[in-house]
Formats: structure tokens, C-alpha cells, sequence
């Protein structure tokens, strides 16, 4: 019987817990997830992230944009979209989920400068 609860656990974890985590990632940034993660990455870093064009393809009618997001000098994530906003905001959902996940750890910068 320990198997079926493993696995029941599993399914909830991986089903539920997770979707509710992004309907509660999606709730704190109200779809805005670029402006939730410069919120973010100002308290706790002191810095703003920067997104970068990686490429882009297809024909003007069916562009597919290419984008990163990086911050403290490491790359958090990479998306695609059918426009820019949208590969950058996907992007920075992509950065926050990781950061507060645990799976993505940043520290602020030193202040010694000496």
C-alpha cells in the first residue's frame, strides 16, 4: 500500500502543488512578470535585469523572437514569443519561478570596492 500512497503523492505534488504555485506566481505579478521580477531582483539585489536578444526567425507575418534575462552576471532563463514583450516577459517568469524555487540563488553584490 505504500506505493499507491507514493504515487498519489507524486501526482498531487506534480499536478497540483505545481499548478498552484504558478496560479499564485501569476496572482503576486498580475500577468506582469517582468515588472515583478525587477521588483524582486531591486530588494533583494539592488540591480535591474537585463534582457537580450538572442535571434530571431521566420518570415515578417511569423517571427519567432529569442530572448534571456540576466541578472548579477548570470543567465536566469531563456523563452521564445511571437513578439518581443511576450519572449521577455516569458523569460522573466521563467527567471522568478526559478528564484523562488530555490533552484536559482543570487547574492547581492559586495561593497567592498577597495
Amino acid at each position: 500500500m505504500r506505493l499507491g500512497f507514493e504515487a498519489a503523492r507524486e501526482f498531487v505534488r506534480r499536478h497540483i502543488l505545481e499548478d498552484l504555485h504558478q496560479y499564485a506566481l501569476a496572482d503576486q505579478a498580475h500577468g506582469d512578470f517582468k515588472s515583478a521580477l525587477q521588483e524582486w531582483s531591486q530588494q533583494h539585489l539592488k540591480q535591474v535585469p537585463a534582457y537580450r536578444r538572442l535571434s530571431e526567425e521566420g518570415p515578417d507575418h511569423e517571427k519567432q523572437f529569442y530572448v534571456q534575462v540576466e541578472l548579477a552576471g548570470q543567465v536566469l532563463a531563456q523563452a521564445s514569443g511571437r513578439r518581443i514583450k511576450a519572449a521577455e516577459n516569458d523569460a522573466a517568469r521563467l527567471a522568478l519561478e526559478k528564484l523562488l524555487s530555490g533552484e536559482i540563488t543570487l547574492r547581492p553584490p559586495s561593497d567592498n570596492n577597495s
